[in-house]
């Protein structure tokens, strides 16, 4: 059975569930985009995250948007209709049924693996 967040949006409850993989692979690709914005916030104050807020709300919606789609049941207009803090819930719960830390750990783990080598 899949893991089920419940969200309670305004208008609706949304259901937020572990994706198969191919909704997985889609949603990589949507996530791709986000570096370029967020590299923009390492290493200022709480102040000057504040004052490139919109900025960065601005161009990152549309790939914010994206991954909420992908990831949910939601339309298009529908996420876009969400206020900040639903839109927060809702990545906030795709990130957590979908085990994102621990799938990445994994993958550390497996790739730190010595390789077996053959012997002869």
């Amino acid at each position: 059975m899949r893991k089920t967040i419940e969200i309670q949006l305004e208008k609706k409850i949304l259901k937020v569930s572990t994706l198969p993989i191919g909704k997985y692979a889609l949603l990589l690709k949507q996530i791709k985009e986000l570096p370029k914005h967020l590299s923009e916030v390492d290493n200022i104050s709480q102040e000057q995250l504040l004052q490139k807020l919109p900025f960065l709300i601005a161009t990152a919606l549309p790939d914010v948007i994206g991954i909420v789609v992908v990831a949910t049941d939601l339309e298009k207009t529908e996420a876009e209709e969400c206020s900040l803090e639903e839109i927060t819930d809702i990545i906030l719960a795709i990130i957590d049924v979908n085990n994102f830390k621990g799938i990445f750990e994994k993958a550390k783990k497996a790739l730190a693996l010595p390789s077996k080598q053959k012997t002869s």
